[in-house]
């Protein structure tokens, strides 16, 4: 595992009201403590990609993004000076463009993504990324026991809803391919299984 960058910094958020705030748990919480959308995310101070980091995904041959906070986990790593480049850059052993995915989350993340769909997500990736980088979102399609979304519901969180017209227009705008896999742990939370996913990521 490499570190994206070793520098010293905060993520910050601009948020639609106005109001810029710092630190990650206030950029996780924004929706809660602000009660606002966030407009524009960034570090302060920059900070530049590693050298180990740029060269392995230079030599990449498939990317894959998530599944994670959407604010605080996955677009801080694309923020980093060089990282969106590299990606853009990045060719396997035998020349050919790295394939970009990006994996969604099955639920949502109270004060940070409430009421976000699947396509919410995608739009987000895409503005952070650029049009044409991302060449497959992979979505969960299974559902899991009815008892443990109850449980999540209680903490303020829901499933991240698929929603089809939407995500057809990304493909048709985006040249972005969707794939649906059953990726959903069969354990007592509602999260991908680690083996479901490597084999979908695989086929890709």
């Amino acid at each position: 595992m490499l570190p994206v960058s070793v520098g010293k910094t905060s993520l910050c958020a601009v948020l639609e009201n106005g109001k810029t705030i710092r630190e990650e748990p206030n950029v996780e919480e924004h929706k809660t403590k602000y009660k606002s959308e966030i407009k524009k995310l960034f570090l302060d101070p920059p900070v530049s990609l590693t050298k180990k980091a740029r060269d392995a995904i230079l030599h990449a041959d498939l990317i894959v993004l998530g599944p994670g906070s959407l604010y605080t986990s996955i677009l801080p790593n694309i923020l980093v000076k060089g990282v969106v480049e590299a990606i853009k850059e990045a060719k396997n052993k035998n020349g050919k463009q790295a394939k970009v995915s990006y994996v969604c989350n099955v639920m949502t993340q109270p004060g940070e993504t409430d009421y976000y769909t699947a396509s919410d997500h995608v739009e987000r990736m895409v503005q952070y990324l650029g049009v044409g980088v991302l060449d497959f979102v992979v979505l969960n399609d299974e559902k899991a026991p009815e008892q443990l979304y109850e449980k999540y519901k209680k903490e303020g969180a829901q499933r991240v809803k698929f929603d089809k017209e939407s995500l057809h227009g990304f493909e048709e705008q985006y040249h972005v391919k969707v794939v649906l896999a059953k990726l959903m742990t069969k354990e007592n939370l509602l999260r991908h299984d680690p083996d479901k996913l490597a084999k979908a990521v695989l086929e890709l």
